[in-house]
């Protein structure tokens, strides 16, 4: 595991929390300084600076009290926007970098852009308390048209439905279900957390 730190404000990161800039230098997200690399830290307990920049916490708890409610309720549910960001996170957290939360208004479609390993990745994002349909891989699929990604993938706090799965395989387009969710979110609390 990598840490690096901002020289300039002392903020830490995990090396799967990497933003770069257009030089492809890591920076930091509080201050936009390149982040130098420093030792691993063996961690006994979890390390707050490694959280993902939440906009969320105010509203619905941490990242960390989000997971135990999840845990303890296999439910998720946030309005609409603030699901969006907290897919940010999750990205952010499975080693994504450049992620984009798009604005309502102007999105096509697209909740989210991000990369990874080089590659462009869309998103759209589907906060429901119903199985998500086609209609939300047909959009995506769309909206693809105008973003030209390398990969298309809904995320959704349910389960999908079978027309949507079938035409998510035809078409290529990821699916993250709740269940996806719960594993990020188990891996991102076993990979900080000394058992």
């Amino acid at each position: 595991m990598e840490y690096y730190t901002c020289v300039s404000c002392g903020e830490t990161y995990h090396s799967s929390q990497m933003t770069f800039d257009k030089r492809g230098n890591a920076i930091c997200f509080e201050c936009s300084h390149t982040l130098h690399i420093t030792e691993p830290i063996k961690q006994m307990v979890f390390d707050e600076s490694l959280r993902p920049k939440m906009k969320y916490e105010n509203k619905y708890g941490s990242f960390e009290e989000i997971y135990m409610t999840l845990m303890a309720t296999n439910e998720l549910l946030m309005d609409g926007h603030t699901f969006e960001y907290f897919c940010a996170d999750l990205l952010q957290i499975d080693g994504f970098t450049n992620i984009e939360v798009t604005k309502a208004s102007a999105d096509n479609g697209v909740d989210i852009v991000a990369y990874k390993h080089g590659k462009k990745y869309i998103f759209q994002c589907k906060c429901i308390t119903h199985t998500c349909s086609n209609k939300a891989v047909q959009e995506i699929v769309s909206a693809n048209t105008i973003y030209h990604a390398d990969y298309m993938g809904v995320i959704c706090n349910t389960s999908f439905s079978d027309s949507a799965k079938m035409l998510a395989n035809q078409n290529h387009v990821i699916m993250m279900s709740l269940g996806n969710i719960k594993y990020m979110m188990d891996k991102y609390f076993c990979d900080f957390y000394e058992i």
